[in-house]
């Protein structure tokens, strides 16, 4: 397949899980705005299941032939995250709980968005400099995440006593802090960095591009930082709200959302933050 059918595909994979994930954004909009808007946990396991399936087929073939060549990356690691939400969500599910079905489906879905916003640049050693950055950084926040999932067992196994009920608090954290905007946090600032030295590199003689890529370089990995911080911030607020078992569907709503404004607020300032000629449209 050719670099540019495969940007089609994953364009039309990602439409078809934003399509299927529309309720989730709408029942998410509802909680933010104080509406409960009802969406039947059948339906939620039928979307979720779909996008699963369909949308995480690329992905799980990715993990596949990264776990067999002993190569993880970000990538591979968040689609185990986001199997094992599914999992957890079907458990609920059954057991007629408010599951988290909406957490695997927007995962995935981001995760597509990502994939294609990298898809067709050119890789030369400049432009892979972010890619390394942002795989090691990712690595890093999901020691954390796993960190503070650990964390929160232990608060709530000392303070009540229950070790079951701790397992189920861990998890509850690891489902909350599941970094679905990690798939687009650092994506998006790879995307806007390559266009902007794809440019240099036409218009300004070697010596200056190289110069300026490096500046644009900088600030690139700068505002990754921030980025990662966003997707990791608001769910490291409610952590104390699981230690004492309040997690609730609004809280993983709340966090979405809010990873959502302000990764997208944080790539647009670097978009504005170039120089004025280094800009394309």
């Amino acid at each position: 397949m050719k670099l540019g059918d495969g940007k089609k595909v994953l364009l039309i994979l990602c439409l078809a899980a934003c399509f299927l994930c529309l309720p989730f954004f709408v029942q998410i909009g509802g909680m933010l705005t104080g509406r409960q808007i009802f969406i039947s946990e059948n339906i939620q396991f039928i979307l979720a299941t779909l996008i699963q399936l369909i949308g995480g087929f690329l992905f799980y073939w990715q993990a596949y032939h990264a776990l067999r060549k002993r190569q993880v990356g970000h990538k591979t690691v968040l689609m185990m995250i986001s199997t094992v939400v599914y999992l957890y969500s079907c458990v609920l599910w059954q057991q007629n709980l408010p599951s988290f079905f909406m957490v695997s489906a927007i995962t995935i879905t981001v995760l597509l968005l990502g994939e294609w916003l990298l898809v067709g640049k050119q890789r030369n050693q400049i432009d892979l400099l972010p890619k390394v950055f942002a795989d090691r950084l990712a690595h890093v926040l999901l020691g954390v995440i796993t960190l503070s999932s650990v964390i929160a067992f232990l608060t709530w196994w000392l303070i009540k006593g229950n070790g079951w009920r701790a397992c189920g608090i861990g998890a509850d954290v690891w489902v909350m802090a599941c970094p679905c905007m990690l798939g687009l946090a650092m994506p998006i600032i790879i995307n806007i960095y390559n266009r902007t030295v794809a440019w240099l590199k036409e218009n300004l003689e070697e010596e200056l591009a190289i110069a300026k890529a490096e500046d644009v370089s900088k600030e690139a990995i700068r505002k990754m930082r921030q980025n990662v911080g966003f997707a990791f911030l608001y769910p490291v607020l409610g952590i104390p709200f699981a230690a004492m078992g309040l997690l609730h569907p609004w809280l993983v709503a709340f966090t979405i959302a809010m990873s959502f404004f302000s990764i997208f607020t944080n790539s647009l300032l670097l978009y504005f933050w170039l120089p004025q000629e280094n800009n394309r449209g």
